[in-house]
């Protein structure tokens, strides 16, 4: 049973990665940081994202880190480090259950 979920898992994965467009998370991340946080003149003009990336890191990565955990029933991350719509990896774990169904009573017939 372990070598058919295995199958099953690197399956899914490759199919979602061959299949799907990945979803930017650091872009909407950083999207939602200048949202809030506006715009900073520094001798020009910053938008909070950039600024807290460079200024505090260690702060911008707790705070990605938690943004795509509160992302993650929309979103899931892949063995490929991308993030891709659960929906959609759904409906791709699907058709594999069906592919492996049918590909099992092949072999029992």
């Amino acid at each position: 049973m372990e070598d058919t979920k295995k199958s099953f898992d690197d399956r899914v994965d490759d199919r979602v990665t061959a299949e799907l467009e990945p979803v930017d998370m650091d872009q909407m991340y950083d999207d939602m940081l200048d949202e809030q946080g506006g715009e900073c003149h520094i001798c020009k003009l910053y938008g909070g994202a950039r600024i807290l990336k460079e200024v505090d890191p260690i702060a911008y990565n707790c705070g990605y880190s938690d943004f795509t955990d509160s992302m993650s029933d929309q979103y899931e991350e892949m063995s490929d480090g991308q993030y891709y719509n659960v929906d959609e990896i759904d409906t791709i774990r699907g058709e594999v259950e069906d592919e492996i169904e049918e590909e099992e009573n092949q072999e029992g017939e």
